[in-house]
């Protein structure tokens, strides 16, 4: 018996969980959809490719000169055995798409 409840608990809290989870994803992709589409073409400009975004492999430079879109950094490539630069959007670029 309380072993029942215990586990119809823990269903409701997954479910909550995940309810705001889709709710958080949702608001998010409606405030890109209805963000400014300059900023966004810039943002996209900058990061040349969405899964450079995500994997953090913007690139820190372009044309020679550095972005203030652009966060750059170092990381060290284990297969390669160097140190490669790494790149990510700024904090103020993703915050200017979602507010």
């Amino acid at each position: 018996m309380m072993q029942e409840i215990l586990l119809e608990i823990i269903k409701i809290i997954f479910v909550l969980a995940l309810s705001f989870t889709s709710i958080m994803f949702f608001i998010a992709g409606l405030k890109i959809i209805f963000a400014d589409k300059a900023t966004y073409k810039r943002n996209h400009k900058s990061t040349a490719g969405f899964l450079n975004a995500i994997r953090g492999t913007v690139p820190t430079k372009r044309d020679g000169t550095r972005s203030h879109n652009v966060v750059a950094g170092l990381a060290y490539d284990v297969r390669a055995k160097k140190i490669v630069a790494q790149g990510t959007l700024s904090n103020e670029a993703i915050e200017s798409i979602l507010r």
